[in-house]
């Protein structure tokens, strides 16, 4: 029986550094895997010459030749149950490795409104169409049986011949506040943007110097909050809200002059986490405390990964 084609939903928020470590031995995976760009026209030295059906397009698309992630790019998998389903059915979240998700990030955006496709064993078993970036994860939404489910998330991982023992240690996250233009400035910001909402032409540019470098000096506290939506069947996913001392308050307060709005980036080991509104004005009603400079507070998420939020949390503790 032929299985309908699922779309697949993913959500942006992981680190996406690149981390130097000592090579390991990794055993074979079970299933092969391969996430590829689809276009809507065959195109000479990009795509395959025959098309393909989904269900995310109307209009026969062509797969890419060569795929964006393979399976060791997958560093982890687990299932989440579909609650939307009258049935027992589960989709099944990949972890990104991070040389894997700072690639997707930057593909995503490139390719954004056209499918992507996930091939099992050379069978296409989902496809989605990502109006957003992706980044640190992705979720194949096949919605299949438990077993199903168990055997592909299982069958996709890359085991190093060392599984079992402790991975070894990263370093402390890097994280820095930049402020962000919405037009290129020549000498003050970087040439290439980055998408800051669900509108693929809302891209912003970030400053080439950053306001403010964080360390424990500068963070009164760095909180993690834990946000539930797997009713939504999304998972679990974590928020780190960072709340300065006075003294970096006013340090980045001083960075900008006149009292209209602005806004800023928060940049985790080279990766922009989201846009934030800066308001200096005191008298401007209708702002949150948290937007506002002497109470300025960014909740950098969502985080797929517990770890991943803890290491912001204890790089700025």
């Amino acid at each position: 029986m032929t299985r309908s084609i699922a779309i697949v939903v993913a959500l942006a928020g992981s680190l996406a550094c690149a981390v130097q470590a000592q090579e390991k031995p990794r055993d074979k995976p079970k299933l092969k895997v391969e996430f590829r760009w689809a276009e809507e026209k065959p195109t000479e030295g990009l795509t395959e010459n025959k098309g393909v059906d989904l269900s995310c397009t109307d209009k026969k698309a062509y797969l890419h030749t060569k795929p964006i992630l393979t399976n060791p790019d997958v560093a982890d998998t687990r299932l989440i149950k579909a609650n939307s389903s009258p049935e027992q059915l589960y989709i099944i979240h990949v972890s990104l490795t991070r040389e894997a998700a700072a690639r997707m990030a930057e593909s995503s955006v490139k390719n954004l409104d056209k499918p992507l496709v996930v091939l099992v064993e050379g069978k296409i078993v989902a496809a989605m169409t990502p109006k957003a970036q992706l980044s640190d994860f992705v979720l194949i939404t096949g919605f299949f049986p438990r077993g199903e489910a168990e055997r592909i998330a299982t069958g996709i991982k890359v085991k190093s011949a060392a599984e079992g023992q402790e991975p070894p240690a990263k370093p402390k996250a890097k994280v820095e506040f930049r402020w962000v233009e919405t037009k290129r400035v020549e000498g003050l910001t970087e040439d290439k943007g980055f998408q800051s909402s669900c509108d693929p032409k809302d891209i912003v540019y970030p400053h080439k110097k950053p306001a403010l470098v964080l360390t424990t000096a500068e963070v009164r506290e760095a909180h993690l909050t834990e946000h539930d939506f797997s009713k939504s069947g999304l998972g679990v996913h974590y928020m780190v809200t960072i709340h300065l001392k006075e003294a970096a308050r006013n340090k980045l307060a001083a960075t900008v002059e006149g009292k209209e709005m602005r806004l800023l980036t928060v940049v985790v080991d080279g990766k922009y986490w989201g846009v934030y509104r800066y308001e200096k004005d005191r008298d401007k009603q209708f702002v949150p405390d948290a937007a506002r400079a002497e109470t300025f507070a960014p909740g950098v998420g969502f985080f797929s990964s517990k770890a991943e939020a803890e290491r912001l949390v204890t790089a700025l503790k």
